[in-house]
Formats: structure tokens, sequence, C-alpha cells
């Protein structure tokens, strides 16, 4: 095909379209990947802090609900510095990752503990199995979880996490020595958690973004949901408070969500989140590349 063909007016405005669809499908993640993440912190840093509220319940004699903000500070190989306020909320919103929460601090507390001795950090970040099809641990006596190595999704989250792969995860309950599954708040599927997978040197980690669970488990024991277990077992000041909370509670669930993560993590699904714009721009995006693969064939056919 000669250049004076080339440069055909309709050939050229194949072109245009064609890049024209392809930058309006990549444009989130380019900025997302110029904004945010070549200038950010990949891996989870001595002295870095990772931010979780914990919703523990409503109680029904005051109506006020009542929250824990959890700061996970890393300071060297398996030390972590724990700092927990507990509220009594007078405004608490989520939207995506920006909590709003204000109110009065009812408890307060911090310790610095080993990983190996704190089933709470052990059920917040997980060494991640390499060559397996799953990652599990056993948090404590009572409970385990197990990780599909597989992503099932991903985020769309622009501002902070990006397009990162999330990763489900099942939590099992030990009771008379069998581990059988606790179920969503929602239905009575086997409950699934979300996992993001973050770099954590010398390894990779597996770091809770979302997890919710019904307090009402039919056969199954389980009054104060797992994460207000495990916050009780390493904070036994809280002990108290939350099971006082608990029994007058109007909810029937607990929630667990990441607010802050100081690094971003590596493992972006770059190539879906561009199909995944691709197809919201539909039917636009659709018709601009069958007009874009129609152009030249017409004009083909003209030259034949």
């Amino acid at each position: 095909m000669s250049l004076r063909k080339l440069l055909d007016p309709i050939i050229l405005l194949s072109v245009f379209l064609l890049f024209f669809v392809v930058f309006l499908s990549s444009y989130p993640v380019l900025y997302f990947y110029f904004k945010q993440y070549l200038h950010s912190e990949k891996h989870l840093a001595s002295g870095s802090s990772i931010i979780y509220y914990i919703y523990i319940g409503a109680d029904k004699r005051n109506f006020k609900r009542y929250v824990a903000q959890l700061n996970v500070t890393y300071l060297k190989e398996s030390e972590y510095k724990l700092t927990l306020l507990v509220y009594e909320a007078e405004r608490f919103s989520i939207f995506i990752r920006n909590v709003t929460l204000s109110g009065s601090v009812v408890l307060s507390d911090t310790k610095i503990v080993n990983y190996n001795d704190s089933p709470l950090l052990r059920a917040l970040l997980i060494p991640v199995n390499i060559g397996g099809n799953s990652t599990e641990v056993i948090v404590n006596e009572f409970a385990k979880i197990i990780i599909d190595n597989e992503p099932a999704l991903f985020s769309r989250d622009v501002h902070t996490i990006g397009f990162a792969r999330i990763y489900k995860a099942k939590i099992f309950l030990n009771i008379n020595n069998t581990y059988l599954p606790i179920y969503t708040f929602f239905s009575d599927k086997t409950l699934y958690c979300n996992y993001l997978k973050i770099e954590h040197y010398p390894s990779k980690y597996y770091i809770l973004e979302y997890a919710e669970i019904s307090f009402k488990q039919g056969n199954i024991p389980l009054r104060e949901g797992l994460f207000l277990e495990l916050l009780m077992y390493d904070f036994p000041k809280t002990k108290k408070l939350i099971k006082d909370i608990l029994a007058n509670n109007l909810s029937e669930r607990e929630f667990v969500i990441l607010s802050k993560l100081p690094c971003i993590p590596t493992d972006q699904a770059w190539l879906k989140a561009v199909l995944y714009q691709f197809d919201m721009l539909f039917p636009i995006s659709y018709i601009l590349v069958i007009i874009a693969i129609l152009l030249p064939l017409i004009r083909l056919r003209r030259w034949a």
C-alpha cells in the first residue's frame, strides 16, 4: 500500500477513532498510574501505619453506635504497635475507604505485640503461600482462614489502591474439633472476606480489605463475631465494654473495613481495568470500534 493511500483521510480517521477509544478506555488507569502509583510507597515499611474500623454494634438502651478504630504500625521484623480507640459515635459513615467518624472516645489502649502472639494480626495480615492453590492460616484455636490464591476481582479506586486484585477468603470456626464455615449477613452462603496482596519485605502478605460477619449462624454459637473476639483477646480491657454493648445490641453483624493503607499494592489488574472501562463505555466504545474497522474496508473496496 502506497504512502498516499496510508495518508488517506478515511484511513487516518479510522486510526484516530481506534486511538481515541484506547485513550478513553485507559484514561482511569493512566490517571492512577501517573498521579498515584509512580510516586507512592510499594511496600509496608518500618513506621508505616494501617488503619481499620471495626463496627461493634448499636446499643438499644441509648441508640448509640460503637466503632473501634485500630491503628496498626509496623515497627521491625515481627513487631507491631497496636493503638485502639473505641468511639461512642455520633456520626459514622463510609464511602469506599473514606470513613467519617465523630463522637467521644470511651476506651483507648496501646500495646506493642509480636506478630505470632497476636491472633488479631494473624487475621489481618497473612503471609502468602507461594506455589499453592490457597493460603491457610490458623488464627487461634477457634478459627482458621483459607484464602484462594487466584484473584476473584479487582478494585476500582483510583484515589487510593487503584486496580488492585482482590482475593476471596473463607472463615471457619472450630466447633467440637470440626471446622465449620460461618456465613454472610445477607445470605446462607459461606462467608467471603476480601484481601489484597502487598509487598511486606522480605515476602508478600495478604491484608484484609473488608469482612462482614453475621452473629446469627444457625447451630454455630457465634455471639461476638470473629474480629470482635480477636479484639477482646488482644485488648483484654475491651472485654467488659464490648460484651456489654453486644448484650444490648440492635445490630446482628460486625464488619471490618480497611481505611488507610500506607503502600499501594503492586498486584494491579492493569489490562482487566482497561477492558472493564471499555465495557463501561458501551455502546459508544463498541460503535466507534466498528466504525473504525468498517471505514478502511469500505475504502479498500473502492480501491479494488
